[in-house]
């Protein structure tokens, strides 16, 4: 709510010419007072005509989300004008605005030409809704009371923070081995102070998937003073890099016409998740020539070794995509692909370091040898694997439990590896 008071006006920090007790806005000709106040609409009667408009000052307060009048400092203020029936005048210069109001809430303001009605508009630090610190209302619509306001407290005002930016619940930030279909939960941001029914929030969720940009998937979401908010998820992808935000978006209490819809939102960090792998498809793990696994760690996008002890889902396991599809066979063209859907990739196509990529290209091509055989490979099998340069093969340096390359021309015991298919 914003309260007109009966405290001295300022401008400029100075008191502003002597004025009626209680009168809130004074149609004068004093021109250099600062404007605050927050969003409503006045009716000024009696101000001159175009070429002689004069201007409004006064001072504002607000009722902060604790229920405590306060002044205002560093608003500003802007009139825009209104036919009766409440539609804004499409007229050149229908509004203006103030400078930041003073430390006590002083402002001026140069009336718009004309009689009429006003809408009134307070916001602050180029917020239209407002700062943490002061929030504000909504667009008002006011009777006509001539043209001051005797003491009057303008009711219809809500005031309330902005939300607090969302927070994931779940699926919880950089999680993996997620199902593809799930309740994505995440907090509403609104604490006691900002938990008002008659400020209507919902909410948006951006998503995409492996590093695409983001798209908007669910909108309008409701969910006001629940603390928790949900909407269930299908048809993700298995091998998927997720990443989301939540933007929360609150409207005006009170419906301006031919004004649009005025929003504030605040959004989440992005968030990131990632789902399992293809429970219908298998996966593989490499053992070294001492009984290490090859190792992605953290499931891929970064480097790659031969360090692990054990077969884990996350960072030992594998799909082996074929890229010719059918049986898988010695000689084929594969990708080696990570449970985060990261890819082995040999820089410049072999003959040094490899990593983990996030596309499957060139440099991410290897073909599948089996040793000391030919045909279908699988389970229990000894396999090579050839750079995308046909020259260099896999090996893992002192047959495993460190560092790996793509820089040897001949198969010998570091350059075998073992299937072991889960």
């Amino acid at each position: 709510m914003i309260k007109l008071n009966n405290a001295p006006q300022r401008c400029n920090n100075v008191p502003c010419p002597e004025r009626s007790r209680g009168l809130l806005f004074l149609i004068a000709p004093f021109t250099k007072c600062l404007l605050t106040g927050a969003i409503f609409v006045i009716s000024l009667s009696g101000i001159a005509s175009p070429t002689n408009a004069q201007p409004v000052y006064g001072i504002a307060e607000y009722e902060d989300a604790g229920g405590v009048i306060r002044p205002a400092p560093s608003f500003r203020v802007k009139l825009c004008k209104a036919d009766p029936n409440k539609n804004f005048a499409l007229i050149p210069g229908a509004c203006a605005a103030s400078n930041p109001s003073d430390s006590s809430g002083g402002f001026g303001l140069n009336v718009l030409h004309g009689v009429g009605w006003y809408y009134m508009f307070m916001w602050r630090d180029a917020w239209f809704w407002g700062s943490e610190t002061y929030p504000v209302s909504s667009p008002f619509f006011v009777n006509d009371l001539g043209i001051s306001f005797a003491g009057q407290e303008i009711s219809g005002f809500a005031s309330r923070p902005r939300p607090l930016p969302p927070l994931a619940i779940n699926p919880p930030n950089n999680s993996v081995n997620q199902p593809v279909s799930f309740t994505l939960q995440w907090s509403d941001g609104l604490d006691s102070s900002r938990n008002n029914p008659n400020w209507p929030v919902t909410y948006d969720i951006y998503a995409s998937g492996n590093e695409f940009p983001e798209n908007l998937i669910f909108s309008n979401i409701p969910c006001n003073g629940v603390g928790t908010c949900s909407v269930n998820v299908s048809g993700l992808v298995y091998s998927t890099r997720y990443q989301w935000r939540v933007v929360a978006k609150m409207r005006s209490g009170i419906a301006i016409p031919n004004f649009g819809d005025p929003i504030h939102t605040t959004t989440s960090q992005i968030l990131r998740f990632s789902t399992g792998f293809d429970p219908n498809t298998p996966t593989y793990s490499f053992r070294t020539a001492i009984g290490r696994y090859l190792t992605a760690p953290n499931g891929g996008g970064g480097d790659f070794t031969a360090t692990s002890s054990i077969i884990s889902s996350l960072t030992s396991q594998f799909k082996i995509i074929d890229v010719n599809g059918g049986s898988l066979m010695s000689g084929d063209t594969v990708h080696i692909q990570t449970n985060r859907n990261y890819y082995l990739m040999a820089f410049n196509g072999g003959g040094g370091d490899v990593a983990t990529s996030g596309w499957a290209m060139d440099f991410e091509t290897f073909r599948i040898m089996k040793v000391g055989g030919s045909g279908q490979i699988g389970n229990g099998d000894s396999v090579a694997l050839l750079g995308p340069n046909s020259i260099h093969y896999l090996v893992a340096e002192n047959g495993g439990g460190g560092t790996v390359n793509c820089n040897r021309t001949e198969i010998g015991p570091w350059e075998t590896f073992t299937l072991v298919q889960q």
